[in-house]
């Protein structure tokens, strides 16, 4: 099958994010997480986080966590005094930092720009006096084995630094923006990390100024996006909000939205309409809170604050974080479990604050969590990839007196509308429009909806006239002026290959691959989808190829925990299996003949791991799985001499992946009884696995484990006796590993 749409898309590789080459929705750089007295979170992209209890932190407030952004494997951490490696053991120059876990935000890790094994860790003092500093080291993984080493140690960077540290990207996408405030003074100091170091700070100040030890206390926070700034001040009782140009790294707009109360951690919703506070309050509960930041004004703003959770003792307060999963996890000092606010972007009480909702496997909390740079996180509204451009001819080889077709599309990624979008497509010389558009050049305004892509398809015409071999080079020019800190045009272009043969070009070799029907089981189960090839040209041979695999990741997983599954029993028994990148349905990997034989005919390349799952709230599991791979100049035979060969993707089929049962995962409407003494619960699993039936008081606390074993998959009932239960309204909570859901039982004797 010739598909040459997406020859150009891998080959060519013009599918270009506007505003970023590291798009957050694929980083895994803040799977893992070590905090407290020796907490973690593993974020595996289903289901909740697990407990992990390995870790060498101990410390009193927050610490800083970096994973490889593609697998997510750990690569260091530190509360910045120590920095600690992937096998727990601090790195040989890696102690003996300049920082104190008194700090609020004691160390912050940010890569070094345009290299592939090199960070930043920045760290600073807390409100003691004789240790207020910020300074900077920079590790190199590259050493001591690929466990890394601190290449610079305690690099001086401002000396009345405050305890507040935060980051965003620039909206380059490439590099950052470190932003902090200066003790005893109003200014903030935003610094630029590029390839070649750091900048020399971008002052702004305004707003108030912090004369004491106690009013410097606090955290700072960017919005996803980069384009606010939250500051708490616990000593002044008071929540600032500012806004960010993430193009000059200038801030403005200093406004006060929360008073009254000592606020010290925060942090933004996912798309920044709300913002989050814990207090650190002096002999009272320490308090979690939510404010509206889409209200007008901050007077408004401040009349806004809901009270969601209080701590159980007095004083202790604690931080709150983002997690890869879109939550936001909840700290309070001294605890077993972290809180968690499942839907953020909600208002009050809808966003499902639950107080007990990740046990920590016997370790406790402190004040702190993890510092991460929210816009590289997965699931939020980043300024830093908001417009996906693709500038796709038909064809990348044509003859002259060839029609080829171009096509022009542009995606909001976005909750929102953008507008207005202004287009410019220039065609060379040596094509003449054909169809399509009413005019050349194309000047195109318009409005693209929130999530959706705009697309523009016009037709051109090789000159008859072109009499040697070339390339002609196509361009389009965007300029979107909703983004305001990145307003510089945009330039995307591609080339199509103009062939005059002097010998005639052999017909191509195509190499077809096949996916069959196949059906599951039940869902969960693992599917092994064939990839039969057959044409194999007589006398070629293949020792490598890159494979890309698309589908459904929302209701599919590729499960590549065991490599054999791909390879064994096919043409590729015994290769070695390499991943280069995996985001959210869509999986690169590289295969290489290692200690296998070559291919050298047709059969069964290989296998497709998947396994299919159904949503909730949907009742069919199927998906569509669609593989591309690439033969590197194996699919095709080239003429000598003058000409070229078209060269034409290897293979390409869609095939429907559907699982026999139609159970979903569900817990329907809890039902009492006449007599109110009992309560009959009915729940569907949609696969075999442990489930988990808990029932909660609205506080958090557990009040009976219903069920917690492995069982079947299909619907279960039991019925249990609530006679002795306190009137009012409790929570039912149905968990397995892959998904969660809970009811409200009111309870009225």
């Amino acid at each position: 099958m010739i598909v040459r749409t997406l020859i150009s898309l891998w080959l060519l590789g013009t599918l270009i994010p506007l505003d970023s080459q590291l798009i957050a929705q694929e980083s895994h750089a803040a799977d893992l997480w070590y905090f407290g007295r020796g907490a973690g979170l593993k974020f595996s992209g289903t289901g909740l986080p697990l407990p992990l209890t390995n870790g060498a932190l101990n410390t009193l407030d927050g610490s800083a966590v970096i994973s490889d952004p593609v697998t997510g494997k750990l690569l260091f951490y530190s509360n910045g005094s120590t920095i600690w490696n992937a096998q727990h053991k601090p790195m040989p120059n890696g102690t003996g930092l300049l920082s104190d876990e008194s700090s609020g935000q004691p160390a912050l890790i940010i890569p070094y720009p345009g290299s592939k094994s090199r960070y930043f860790l920045f760290t600073t003092g807390s409100r003691d006096v004789s240790n207020r500093t910020l300074r900077y080291n920079i590790i190199d993984m590259a050493l001591d084995g690929g466990k890394g080493d601190v290449v610079e140690k305690n690099v001086l960077l401002l000396e009345r630094g405050s305890e507040k540290m935060t980051a965003t990207r620039h909206c380059n996408g490439e590099e950052y923006w470190m932003v902090t405030q200066e003790w005893g003074t109003n200014r903030f100091m935003a610094y630029r990390i590029t390839s070649s170091g750091i900048d020399q700070p971008v002052v702004s100040s305004l707003g108030s100024q912090y004369p004491n030890g106690d009013d410097v206390q606090g955290t700072i926070h960017l919005s996803p996006d980069g384009s606010m700034v939250a500051v708490t001040s616990a000593g002044l009782e008071q929540l600032a909000l500012l806004d960010f140009d993430p193009a000059t790294g200038l801030l403005d707009n200093y406004r006060i939205i929360g008073t009254g109360k000592n606020y010290y951690g925060g942090e933004f919703s996912p798309d920044q309409s709300r913002f989050y506070a814990i207090t650190l309050p002096h002999n009272v509960p320490a308090e979690l809170i939510q404010f509206d930041l889409e209200q007008p004004d901050p007077a408004t703003i401040n009349s806004t604050q809901i009270t969601l959770a209080q701590q159980e003792g007095t004083w202790p307060g604690g931080q709150l974080q983002i997690g890869p999963d879109g939550a936001i996890y909840v700290s309070f000092t001294g605890r077993a479990f972290l809180g968690r606010i499942a839907f953020p972007n909600l208002v009050g009480t809808a966003c499902q604050y639950l107080h007990d909702a990740i046990g920590l496997g016997g370790k406790v909390t402190s004040y702190g969590l993890p510092n991460f740079i929210d816009s590289d996180l997965p699931n939020v509204e980043s300024s830093i990839h908001t417009v996906d451009i693709s500038l796709l001819p038909s064809t990348s080889n044509a003859v002259p007196g060839e029609l080829v077709e171009i096509t022009l599309q542009v995606c909001n990624r976005k909750s929102s509308p953008l507008s207005p979008l202004n287009l410019v497509v220039n065609l060379p010389n040596g094509i003449t429009y054909e169809s399509g558009l009413p005019s050349f050049p194309l000047v195109s305004t318009g409005t693209i909806q929130g999530d959706a892509c705009a697309e523009i398809k016009f037709r051109g015409k090789i000159a008859d006239t072109i009499s040697e071999t070339r390339d002609l080079e196509f361009c389009a020019e965007v300029d979107v002026d909703q983004l305001p800190y990145c307003t510089t045009p945009r330039l995307l272009c591609g080339n199509i290959q103009v062939g005059v043969a002097g010998d005639p070009c052999p017909e191509p070799s195509v190499v077809l691959t096949d996916i069959p029907d196949r059906k599951a089981e039940a869902t969960g189960s693992l599917i092994l989808l064939p990839v039969d090839i057959t044409g194999f040209p007589s006398g070629e041979m293949v020792e490598s190829f890159d494979m890309a695999i698309k589908f459904d990741g929302k209701s599919t997983t590729l499960d590549l925990e065991d490599e054999d599954d791909m390879t064994d029993e096919s043409l590729t028994e015994d290769w070695d299996v390499s991943l280069l990148s995996n985001e959210n349905g869509l999986v690169k990997v590289q295969l290489n003949r290692g200690s296998g034989n070559p291919i050298t005919s047709d059969g069964t390349l290989l296998f497709i791991p998947i396994r299919l799952y159904i949503p909730t709230g949907e009742s069919f599991p199927e998906t569509d799985i669609n593989a591309t791979f690439t033969l590197p100049n194996r699919c095709v035979e080239f003429a000598e001499g003058t000409g070229f060969a078209e060269l034409d993707i290897c293979g390409l089929d869609w095939r429907r992946v559907e699982a026999l049962n139609a159970g979903r995962f569900s817990l329907s409407t809890p039902t009492i009884t006449p007599s109110m003494d009992r309560v009959e619960l009915t729940y569907t699993l949609p696969v075999s696995s442990h489930a988990s039936l808990t029932l909660f008081s609205l506080t958090g606390t557990q009040i009976a484990s219903l069920v917690d074993e492995i069982q079947a998959f299909g619907q279960h009932t039991i019925v249990y006796s609530i006679a002795n239960l306190p009137n009012g309204l409790y929570i039912v909570r149905l968990q397995t590993p892959e998904w969660r859901t809970e009811r409200v039982i009111s309870i009225y004797h």
